[in-house]
This record gives structure tokens, C-alpha cells and sequence, in this order.
């Protein structure tokens, strides 16, 4: 499927237009998801099934909520992002301060310095 094939909720927000604007601007992105702390994706853009990229930004906030405690208990300051790569999938995780992230979701070997970028400003828009 490709990125313009994604499929679509009912209930989508606002949001959408952004994620799908920071996808298509990277170049092996395959999905985007604005979530919350608790794990709740508040929506997204993808190119693969709602539930495994949904479920993907639920564990991130668990692994960002551990690590942010963290770093703020050893005085080195708040979690900003976190890049993880596995083997078929790598991810971009931004927090974007009072209780949400935005998770980028990349084919392995994608622009991870363009990426940074793209993702830095959907931040800002968010």
C-alpha cells in the first residue's frame, strides 16, 4: 500500500494533515502517530495497518515516560527524542513537552538527518 492508500478512521482530527505532510516529506517514512503519554494515539498518517502503528506509539510512552523519569531524577534534564531501529522498521520519537509525542515510523536506511528535521517542525506545529 502506499502512502496516499492509507486507510482512514471515521474519527480523525485535525492532525491528520500534518502527519501526512511530515510522511510524505521523508522520503522511506511509512507512518506518523501523535500520541499521548498514556499511549493514546490521538491520530495519525500511515501506510501500514492502524493497529500495529497505534500500538508501536502506546509502548514508546512507556519506554519515554521510564526514561524521562529518569534523566529528570539524575538532574540531566528532560527526554527529548528517542531513535530506535529494529529490523524491518526504525523509529523517531519527539516529545513535545506537556504530555504528548510524535512518532515517525521509517523503512531501515531512510534520511534519518532529514527525518530530524521534518520532524522538528511537525513538532512545532503540533
Amino acid at each position: 500500500m502506499s502512502v496516499n492508500e492509507a486507510p482512514r478512521d471515521q474519527n480523525r482530527s485535525v492532525f491528520e494533515p500534518l502527519l501526512r505532510r511530515l510522511v510524505e516529506r521523508v522520503p522511506g517514512a511509512v507512518g506518523a502517530v501523535f500520541a499521548d503519554l498514556e499511549g493514546e494515539t490521538i491520530d495519525y498518517f500511515s501506510a501500514i495497518r492502524p493497529f500495529d502503528i497505534k500500538v508501536a506509539a502506546a509502548h514508546f510512552a512507556v519506554v519515554g515516560s521510564a526514561a524521562d523519569h529518569g534523566l529528570l531524577r539524575s538532574e540531566l534534564g528532560a527526554l527529548r527524542e528517542i531513535h530506535l531501529r529494529g529490523g524491518r522498521v526504525e523509529y523517531l520519537i519527539q516529545w513535545l513537552g506537556d504530555g504528548y509525542y510524535v512518532m515517525l515510523a521509517l523503512r531501515p536506511g531512510s534520511l534519518w538527518g532529514r527525518a530530524l528535521g521534518e520532524i522538528a517542525a511537525t513538532a512545532r506545529d503540533l
